[in-house]
Protein backbone atom coordinates (compact mmCIF):
# COMPACT_ATOMS: atom_id res chain seq x y z
CA UNK A 1 0.00 0.00 0.00
CA UNK A 2 1.56 3.91 -1.03
CA UNK A 3 2.20 5.61 2.14
CA UNK A 4 -0.01 9.13 2.63
CA UNK A 5 2.27 12.02 1.65
CA UNK A 6 2.24 13.53 4.93
CA UNK A 7 3.42 17.14 5.68
CA UNK A 8 6.79 16.44 7.33
CA UNK A 9 7.51 14.43 3.78
CA UNK A 10 6.83 17.60 1.91
CA UNK A 11 8.90 19.78 4.07
CA UNK A 12 11.78 17.58 4.58
CA UNK A 13 11.96 17.35 0.45
CA UNK A 14 11.64 21.67 0.13
CA UNK A 15 13.87 21.91 2.85
CA UNK A 16 11.74 23.75 5.09
CA UNK A 17 9.90 23.25 8.64
CA UNK A 18 6.06 21.30 8.13
CA UNK A 19 4.73 23.98 10.10
CA UNK A 20 5.53 26.72 6.74
CA UNK A 21 4.25 23.75 4.43
CA UNK A 22 1.00 23.97 6.74
CA UNK A 23 0.32 27.35 6.19
CA UNK A 24 1.72 27.44 2.44
CA UNK A 25 -0.98 25.00 1.79
CA UNK A 26 -3.78 27.36 3.37
CA UNK A 27 -2.64 30.27 1.81
CA UNK A 28 -1.53 32.02 4.89
CA UNK A 29 -0.81 35.72 4.31
CA UNK A 30 2.50 35.36 6.53
CA UNK A 31 3.93 32.71 3.85
CA UNK A 32 5.73 34.84 1.10
CA UNK A 33 3.01 34.28 -2.29
CA UNK A 34 5.97 32.66 -3.98
CA UNK A 35 7.25 30.27 -1.32
CA UNK A 36 3.33 29.41 -1.02
CA UNK A 37 3.43 28.71 -4.84
CA UNK A 38 5.98 26.59 -4.39
CA UNK A 39 5.12 24.41 -1.77
CA UNK A 40 1.93 24.14 -3.32
CA UNK A 41 3.35 23.22 -6.41
CA UNK A 42 5.52 20.50 -4.70
CA UNK A 43 2.88 18.84 -2.59
CA UNK A 44 0.92 18.32 -6.01
CA UNK A 45 4.07 17.00 -7.48
CA UNK A 46 4.21 14.77 -4.70
CA UNK A 47 0.35 13.88 -4.56
CA UNK A 48 -0.41 14.88 -1.24
CA UNK A 49 -4.12 14.15 -0.29
CA UNK A 50 -5.56 16.23 2.98
CA UNK A 51 -6.57 13.63 5.70
CA UNK A 52 -9.85 13.71 5.92
CA UNK A 53 -10.31 13.00 9.31
CA UNK A 54 -7.89 15.18 10.17
CA UNK A 55 -9.76 17.67 8.47
CA UNK A 56 -12.39 17.08 10.01
CA UNK A 57 -10.88 17.10 13.81
CA UNK A 58 -9.49 20.70 12.32
CA UNK A 59 -12.67 21.55 11.94
CA UNK A 60 -14.58 20.76 14.80
CA UNK A 61 -11.74 22.70 16.95
CA UNK A 62 -11.87 25.92 15.03
CA UNK A 63 -15.80 25.72 16.18
CA UNK A 64 -15.11 25.42 19.63
CA UNK A 65 -12.58 28.46 20.03
CA UNK A 66 -12.77 31.79 18.30
CA UNK A 67 -11.46 31.98 15.10
CA UNK A 68 -7.41 33.62 14.24
CA UNK A 69 -7.33 35.75 11.81
CA UNK A 70 -6.77 33.88 8.80
CA UNK A 71 -6.19 37.60 6.51
CA UNK A 72 -8.15 39.61 4.05
CA UNK A 73 -11.29 38.48 1.30
CA UNK A 74 -11.07 41.05 -1.58
CA UNK A 75 -14.97 42.45 -2.30
CA UNK A 76 -14.39 43.27 -5.82
CA UNK A 77 -16.76 46.48 -6.87
CA UNK A 78 -16.50 47.34 -10.52
CA UNK A 79 -19.51 50.27 -10.19
CA UNK A 80 -18.72 53.56 -11.78
CA UNK A 81 -18.85 57.05 -9.60
CA UNK A 82 -22.21 58.11 -9.82
CA UNK A 83 -24.39 55.30 -9.42
CA UNK A 84 -25.68 53.47 -6.38
CA UNK A 85 -24.42 49.70 -6.27
CA UNK A 86 -21.88 47.29 -4.76
CA UNK A 87 -22.56 46.84 -0.92
CA UNK A 88 -24.78 50.33 -0.75
CA UNK A 89 -27.29 48.83 -3.61
CA UNK A 90 -26.84 45.46 -1.53
CA UNK A 91 -26.64 45.86 1.88
CA UNK A 92 -27.97 42.31 2.96
CA UNK A 93 -25.02 40.58 0.79
CA UNK A 94 -22.89 42.67 2.34
CA UNK A 95 -24.16 42.40 5.64
CA UNK A 96 -24.47 38.45 5.41
CA UNK A 97 -21.03 38.53 3.84
CA UNK A 98 -19.08 40.29 6.26
CA UNK A 99 -20.14 38.41 8.87
CA UNK A 100 -19.50 34.98 7.77
CA UNK A 101 -15.90 36.00 6.94
CA UNK A 102 -15.73 37.60 10.40
CA UNK A 103 -16.86 34.06 11.81
CA UNK A 104 -14.18 32.02 9.82
CA UNK A 105 -11.37 34.54 10.69
CA UNK A 106 -11.22 36.56 7.90
CA UNK A 107 -11.83 39.97 7.07
CA UNK A 108 -13.87 41.12 4.05
CA UNK A 109 -12.70 43.97 2.80
CA UNK A 110 -13.95 46.76 -0.42
CA UNK A 111 -12.09 47.43 -3.26
CA UNK A 112 -14.01 50.05 -5.34
CA UNK A 113 -12.17 50.48 -8.58
CA UNK A 114 -14.11 53.42 -10.21
CA UNK A 115 -13.48 55.51 -6.79
CA UNK A 116 -9.93 54.25 -6.62
CA UNK A 117 -8.97 54.88 -10.25
CA UNK A 118 -7.72 51.26 -10.41
CA UNK A 119 -7.63 49.45 -14.01
CA UNK A 120 -8.18 45.63 -13.42
CA UNK A 121 -4.20 45.56 -13.74
CA UNK A 122 -3.42 47.77 -11.42
CA UNK A 123 -5.83 45.91 -9.06
CA UNK A 124 -4.53 42.75 -9.55
CA UNK A 125 -1.09 43.88 -8.40
CA UNK A 126 -2.57 45.72 -5.65
CA UNK A 127 -4.46 42.35 -4.19
CA UNK A 128 -0.36 40.28 -5.34
CA UNK A 129 1.10 42.72 -3.29
CA UNK A 130 -1.10 42.48 -0.52
CA UNK A 131 -0.92 38.88 -0.45
CA UNK A 132 -4.68 38.89 -0.82
CA UNK A 133 -5.88 35.34 -2.28
CA UNK A 134 -9.49 35.55 -2.32
CA UNK A 135 -12.00 37.62 -4.27
CA UNK A 136 -15.77 37.97 -4.03
CA UNK A 137 -17.03 40.14 -7.31
CA UNK A 138 -19.86 41.75 -6.49
CA UNK A 139 -22.50 42.12 -8.97
CA UNK A 140 -21.55 44.25 -12.41
CA UNK A 141 -23.39 47.44 -12.94
CA UNK A 142 -24.10 46.19 -16.41
CA UNK A 143 -25.70 42.49 -17.87
CA UNK A 144 -23.22 40.76 -20.12
CA UNK A 145 -20.06 42.02 -17.92
CA UNK A 146 -16.19 41.30 -18.22
CA UNK A 147 -13.48 41.55 -16.28
CA UNK A 148 -10.10 41.09 -16.80
CA UNK A 149 -7.74 40.01 -13.41
CA UNK A 150 -5.00 38.08 -13.38
CA UNK A 151 -6.89 34.91 -12.36
CA UNK A 152 -4.50 32.42 -12.24
CA UNK A 153 -3.37 34.31 -9.02
CA UNK A 154 -6.67 34.07 -7.11
CA UNK A 155 -9.57 32.33 -5.92
CA UNK A 156 -12.61 33.83 -7.59
CA UNK A 157 -16.20 33.59 -6.79
CA UNK A 158 -19.17 36.23 -7.93
CA UNK A 159 -22.56 36.47 -7.15
CA UNK A 160 -25.59 36.74 -9.65
CA UNK A 161 -25.49 36.14 -13.31
CA UNK A 162 -24.20 39.71 -14.36
CA UNK A 163 -20.60 38.55 -14.96
CA UNK A 164 -20.87 36.66 -17.57
CA UNK A 165 -16.84 36.75 -18.98
CA UNK A 166 -14.99 35.08 -17.45
CA UNK A 167 -17.29 31.58 -16.53
CA UNK A 168 -17.09 31.89 -13.11
CA UNK A 169 -18.68 29.88 -9.75
CA UNK A 170 -21.18 31.91 -8.66
CA UNK A 171 -23.77 32.10 -6.17
CA UNK A 172 -27.40 33.40 -7.00
CA UNK A 173 -31.23 33.72 -6.55
CA UNK A 174 -33.03 30.69 -7.43
CA UNK A 175 -34.85 33.31 -10.01
CA UNK A 176 -37.10 29.87 -11.68
CA UNK A 177 -38.23 28.90 -8.14
CA UNK A 178 -38.58 32.00 -6.11
CA UNK A 179 -41.02 32.94 -9.02
CA UNK A 180 -42.79 29.11 -8.96
CA UNK A 181 -43.27 30.22 -5.35
CA UNK A 182 -44.72 33.65 -5.68
CA UNK A 183 -47.54 31.72 -8.41
CA UNK A 184 -48.40 28.80 -6.01
CA UNK A 185 -49.15 31.74 -3.65
CA UNK A 186 -51.22 33.54 -5.54
CA UNK A 187 -53.46 30.74 -7.22
CA UNK A 188 -53.82 29.79 -3.10
CA UNK A 189 -55.37 32.71 -2.80
CA UNK A 190 -57.75 32.45 -5.61
CA UNK A 191 -55.72 34.80 -8.35
CA UNK A 192 -56.41 33.98 -11.91
CA UNK A 193 -55.70 36.24 -14.52
CA UNK A 194 -51.81 37.19 -13.53
CA UNK A 195 -49.70 40.08 -14.83
CA UNK A 196 -45.74 39.99 -14.78
CA UNK A 197 -44.81 43.54 -15.40
CA UNK A 198 -41.25 43.99 -15.90
CA UNK A 199 -38.82 46.00 -16.24
CA UNK A 200 -36.12 45.88 -19.21
CA UNK A 201 -33.31 45.92 -17.75
CA UNK A 202 -34.14 43.56 -14.73
CA UNK A 203 -35.08 41.46 -17.14
CA UNK A 204 -31.96 41.84 -18.99
CA UNK A 205 -29.74 41.20 -15.84
CA UNK A 206 -31.51 38.20 -15.15
CA UNK A 207 -30.99 36.70 -18.20
CA UNK A 208 -34.91 36.48 -18.77
CA UNK A 209 -35.45 33.55 -16.24
CA UNK A 210 -38.14 35.19 -14.13
CA UNK A 211 -40.41 35.73 -17.71
CA UNK A 212 -39.33 32.15 -18.74
CA UNK A 213 -40.48 30.54 -15.09
CA UNK A 214 -44.01 32.78 -15.20
CA UNK A 215 -44.67 32.11 -19.08
CA UNK A 216 -44.03 28.18 -17.75
CA UNK A 217 -46.58 28.86 -14.85
CA UNK A 218 -49.21 30.08 -17.27
CA UNK A 219 -49.82 26.53 -18.83
CA UNK A 220 -51.77 26.03 -15.75
CA UNK A 221 -54.31 28.63 -16.69
CA UNK A 222 -57.07 28.71 -18.85
CA UNK A 223 -55.81 30.47 -22.40
CA UNK A 224 -58.51 33.47 -21.68
CA UNK A 225 -56.21 33.83 -18.45
CA UNK A 226 -53.07 33.45 -19.79
CA UNK A 227 -51.13 37.26 -20.26
CA UNK A 228 -48.03 37.94 -21.76
CA UNK A 229 -45.35 39.34 -19.55
CA UNK A 230 -45.36 43.21 -20.01
CA UNK A 231 -41.56 44.63 -20.58
CA UNK A 232 -41.36 48.51 -20.07
CA UNK A 233 -39.32 51.26 -18.47
CA UNK A 234 -40.50 52.73 -15.52
CA UNK A 235 -40.36 56.65 -16.71
CA UNK A 236 -43.41 58.58 -17.13
CA UNK A 237 -44.47 57.24 -20.48
CA UNK A 238 -43.73 53.89 -19.46
CA UNK A 239 -45.93 54.27 -16.65
CA UNK A 240 -48.71 55.72 -18.84
CA UNK A 241 -48.33 52.20 -20.89
CA UNK A 242 -48.47 50.21 -18.14
CA UNK A 243 -51.59 51.85 -17.34
CA UNK A 244 -53.39 51.60 -20.25
CA UNK A 245 -51.92 48.05 -20.80
CA UNK A 246 -53.82 47.19 -17.69
CA UNK A 247 -57.06 48.55 -18.96
CA UNK A 248 -56.89 46.71 -21.83
CA UNK A 249 -56.21 43.01 -20.52
CA UNK A 250 -57.88 43.26 -16.87
CA UNK A 251 -55.86 41.53 -14.75
CA UNK A 252 -56.57 40.75 -11.13
CA UNK A 253 -53.09 40.34 -10.04
CA UNK A 254 -49.77 42.40 -10.93
CA UNK A 255 -46.38 40.53 -10.47
CA UNK A 256 -43.76 43.38 -10.72
CA UNK A 257 -40.14 44.11 -10.68
CA UNK A 258 -40.74 47.45 -9.65
CA UNK A 259 -43.79 46.59 -7.08
CA UNK A 260 -43.61 49.88 -4.92
CA UNK A 261 -43.67 51.89 -7.98
CA UNK A 262 -46.49 49.94 -9.63
CA UNK A 263 -48.44 50.22 -5.95
CA UNK A 264 -47.85 53.94 -6.12
CA UNK A 265 -49.45 54.22 -9.90
CA UNK A 266 -52.45 51.93 -9.38
CA UNK A 267 -53.37 54.00 -6.29
CA UNK A 268 -52.90 57.42 -8.34
CA UNK A 269 -55.04 55.99 -10.52
CA UNK A 270 -58.08 55.52 -8.12
CA UNK A 271 -57.91 51.72 -7.57
CA UNK A 272 -57.67 50.34 -4.36
CA UNK A 273 -55.17 47.56 -3.02
CA UNK A 274 -55.75 45.01 -2.76
CA UNK A 275 -59.78 45.48 -2.89
CA UNK A 276 -59.61 46.27 -6.71
CA UNK A 277 -56.55 44.58 -7.87
CA UNK A 278 -53.49 42.73 -5.71
CA UNK A 279 -49.96 43.83 -6.12
CA UNK A 280 -47.00 41.37 -5.31
CA UNK A 281 -42.71 41.75 -5.99
CA UNK A 282 -40.82 39.22 -7.68
CA UNK A 283 -38.01 40.52 -5.61
CA UNK A 284 -37.33 43.04 -2.30
CA UNK A 285 -34.00 43.80 -3.35
CA UNK A 286 -34.96 45.66 -6.94
CA UNK A 287 -37.48 48.35 -4.96
CA UNK A 288 -36.78 51.40 -3.34
CA UNK A 289 -36.62 50.20 0.18
CA UNK A 290 -34.09 47.24 1.28
CA UNK A 291 -34.24 44.30 3.26
CA UNK A 292 -34.61 44.69 6.79
CA UNK A 293 -36.15 47.48 6.71
CA UNK A 294 -39.41 46.40 5.24
CA UNK A 295 -42.59 47.04 6.99
CA UNK A 296 -44.42 44.22 8.75
CA UNK A 297 -47.57 45.27 6.77
CA UNK A 298 -45.26 46.13 3.29
CA UNK A 299 -46.00 44.98 0.04
CA UNK A 300 -46.20 40.98 -0.75
CA UNK A 301 -43.72 39.03 -2.65
CA UNK A 302 -40.26 36.86 -2.49
CA UNK A 303 -37.39 37.59 -0.46
CA UNK A 304 -34.64 36.59 -2.25
CA UNK A 305 -32.37 36.34 0.87
CA UNK A 306 -29.70 38.20 0.00
CA UNK A 307 -28.03 37.59 3.65
CA UNK A 308 -27.91 34.30 2.81
CA UNK A 309 -26.77 34.28 -0.54
CA UNK A 310 -23.53 36.66 1.04
CA UNK A 311 -22.57 33.76 3.46
CA UNK A 312 -22.81 31.23 1.26
CA UNK A 313 -20.84 33.27 -1.22
CA UNK A 314 -17.76 33.82 1.83
CA UNK A 315 -18.52 29.99 2.51
CA UNK A 316 -17.76 28.41 -0.72
CA UNK A 317 -14.83 30.83 -1.52
CA UNK A 318 -12.89 29.66 1.90
CA UNK A 319 -13.32 26.22 0.43
CA UNK A 320 -11.88 27.31 -2.86
CA UNK A 321 -8.59 29.01 -0.79
CA UNK A 322 -7.89 25.86 1.17
CA UNK A 323 -8.33 23.46 -1.68
CA UNK A 324 -5.50 26.08 -3.99
CA UNK A 325 -8.27 26.35 -6.13
CA UNK A 326 -7.14 29.65 -8.35
CA UNK A 327 -7.88 31.12 -12.02
CA UNK A 328 -10.77 30.31 -13.92
CA UNK A 329 -12.59 26.98 -13.04
CA UNK A 330 -12.91 24.46 -16.37
CA UNK A 331 -16.49 23.72 -14.80
CA UNK A 332 -17.93 26.82 -13.34
CA UNK A 333 -20.19 26.27 -10.44
CA UNK A 334 -23.55 27.75 -10.19
CA UNK A 335 -25.02 27.42 -6.27
CA UNK A 336 -28.88 28.91 -6.40
CA UNK A 337 -30.35 29.88 -3.25
CA UNK A 338 -34.30 29.54 -2.84
CA UNK A 339 -35.77 32.90 -1.52
CA UNK A 340 -38.71 32.91 0.95
CA UNK A 341 -42.61 34.37 0.35
CA UNK A 342 -43.56 37.13 2.66
CA UNK A 343 -47.26 38.06 2.79
CA UNK A 344 -48.48 41.85 2.78
CA UNK A 345 -51.21 43.93 2.89
CA UNK A 346 -51.29 44.28 -1.19
CA UNK A 347 -52.35 40.51 -1.43
CA UNK A 348 -56.21 39.56 -0.54
CA UNK A 349 -57.98 36.47 -0.47
CA UNK A 350 -60.01 35.95 -3.52
CA UNK A 351 -63.65 35.13 -2.10
CA UNK A 352 -64.97 35.77 -4.48
CA UNK A 353 -62.87 36.24 -6.86
CA UNK A 354 -61.65 39.82 -7.28
CA UNK A 355 -63.20 41.72 -10.50
CA UNK A 356 -61.16 43.94 -12.73
CA UNK A 357 -63.86 46.69 -13.22
CA UNK A 358 -62.36 49.25 -11.39
CA UNK A 359 -59.90 49.21 -14.56
CA UNK A 360 -62.37 50.01 -16.76
CA UNK A 361 -62.77 53.09 -19.19
CA UNK A 362 -64.67 53.50 -22.11
CA UNK A 363 -62.22 51.98 -24.39
CA UNK A 364 -62.17 48.93 -21.82
CA UNK A 365 -65.54 48.01 -21.95
CA UNK A 366 -65.83 47.83 -25.58
CA UNK A 367 -63.17 45.43 -25.19
CA UNK A 368 -64.64 43.57 -22.31
CA UNK A 369 -67.74 43.38 -24.66
CA UNK A 370 -66.59 41.85 -27.67
CA UNK A 371 -64.87 39.04 -25.31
Amino acid sequence: MTPRITLKMIANRAGVHFSTVSLALNNHPSIPAATRERLQVLAREMGYRPDPVLASLVAYRMQQQKPSMHGVLAWVDMWPEGLVGGRRLYPALWAGATERAESLGWKLEEFRTAHSGLSPERLSRMLRSRGIDGLLVAPMPGEGAALALDWPAFSVITVGITLTSPRLHRVMPHHVHNMQILMRELRALGYRRPAFVLDRTINERTQHYWQAAFLDAQRTLPRTHRLEPLMQSFDAAGKASVLAWCRRHRPDVIVSSRADETLRLLESAGLHVPGDIGVASVAFLTESWKPGQRPPSATAGIDERFDTIGATTVDTLVGLIHRHERGVPAEAMHILIEGRWCPGRTLRTQNPPASPARLSGPAHRTTHARR
